[in-house]
């Protein structure tokens, strides 16, 4: 039991949950004046928000989240893939859902697609906004499926995220941890196999 002692230390400090919130804190630090607070002032009020901007209010900043990232979809395929007078919308949807498939599916990077002419400052913004939700979804995944790859994954998107955010402390033990586990099978193959069996 001994040799699980620091470890647990380190993935308490680093849980899924305890990410999650911050991160979520993280999101808010970026999007202010964007919005956003606003948008989600319609839904919930203004204290509420405040809450949910900080990832204290987890559980409605994510419904919250998903719901702006709803109507963001809905408004760049709206606006990327416009029907013509003629009303021959077939082939525009069918080349929006191929985009958003080679988006989800990695095929196509959100770098790629928000580095396009079409696109202008504010699309980058929302683009880049619903980027870091992707982070959020996976940060959510791993702590329901228990998947350890995907939680490493997770825990590399955040921390760059969080060095843009100039979230300084969160980045140095983020980082630490990061290492910590990519090392895990080499170090410590007991403690990894536990992970990877979930």
């Amino acid at each position: 039991m001994h040799e699980y002692k620091d470890l647990e230390n380190t993935v308490f400090m680093l849980g899924s949950f305890h990410t999650l919130m911050n991160f979520v804190d993280v999101i808010g630090t970026l999007m202010k004046g964007s919005g956003l607070n606003e948008v989600l002032q319609e839904i919930y009020g203004a204290n509420a928000v405040l809450h949910m901007m900080s990832g204290k209010a987890i559980s409605r900043a994510i419904r919250g989240h998903m719901l702006v990232h709803a109507a963001l979809s809905t408004l760049f395929v709206a606006d990327m893939f416009p029907c013509n007078e003629y009303g021959s919308c077939f082939k525009i949807i069918k080349d929006a859902s191929t985009l958003y498939d080679s988006i989800m599916s990695g095929k196509e990077s959100v770098a790629n697609v928000a580095t396009s002419d079409s696109m202008c400052e504010t699309s980058k913004l929302w683009l880049a906004y619903q980027e870091k939700l992707q982070t959020v979804r996976k940060l959510i995944a791993t702590g329901r499926t228990s998947s350890w790859k995907l939680h490493l994954e997770a825990i590399q998107e955040c921390l760059v995220i969080v060095a843009v955010a100039g979230y300084h402390n969160y980045l140095k033990s983020g980082y630490k941890y990061l290492q910590d586990m990519l090392q895990l099978p080499s170090d410590k193959p007991s403690v990894y196999e536990l992970f990877q069996k979930g």
